[in-house]
């Protein structure tokens, strides 16, 4: 393995993909793109669906952060570095290191661009604007649980609803796996 990465060197390599960008938007090739769709879907998935990968893990959780604060940085991140290598940062404050080397530097507009002209990809995960988690009630899942499942009516959810649990869900599980959970919740209830 690999000695671990540190944040100045992290800082570094980034920012020799930020000078690659000049003010005119230039289209990312085919492999580059793909990177992109394969670390978005990667910080997409469940943190605890990442198990025995020490790693990986870390690294799902700096990529996240990363995201949340800057994605043109996160952009910078994904074409440079290697996940495994991204989740060896043993320092805690890359976040803020990041950030200072961002403020101090100029914004290529044709990494903007890239940002901007490609929303298919970077809707694919959008972590930043999902709380780490949040309180649902039944109730609250109601409207989409009855498109979902396409019940006879919604009169029928909301009886069963009335029990009104409040449960905790974490916030990167897909919407999918939220309602099979609210359905087998129900369907033990009921």
């Amino acid at each position: 393995m690999s000695k671990p990465l540190t944040s100045r060197e992290l800082i570094s390599l980034i920012e020799a993909k930020r000078k690659s960008f000049s003010e005119e938007y230039v289209p990312l090739l085919d492999v580059q793109l793909e990177i992109l769709r394969e670390y978005l879907a990667f910080i997409a998935l469940d943190r605890n669906s990442i198990q025995r990968n020490h790693l990986k893990k870390r690294s799902h959780i700096i990529l996240n952060q990363i995201w949340r604060c800057n994605q043109e940085i996160f952009v910078l991140c994904a074409l440079t570095t290697n996940r495994t290598r991204l989740g060896s940062i043993k320092e805690t404050d890359y976040i803020s290191l990041l950030l200072n080397w961002w403020s101090s530097v100029d914004h290529p507009n044709g990494l903007k661009e890239i940002v901007k002209r490609h929303p298919d990809i970077f809707t694919l995960a959008s972590p930043a604007s999902i709380p780490d988690k949040q309180t649902t009630t039944v109730n609250e899942l109601l409207p989409h649980l009855s498109q979902k499942r396409q019940l006879s009516s919604l009169e029928d959810d909301k009886q069963q609803a009335k029990r009104h649990r409040t449960f905790e869900i974490p916030s990167t599980q897909r919407a999918e796996a939220i309602f099979g959970m609210v359905i087998l919740f129900m369907q033990i209830e009921g």
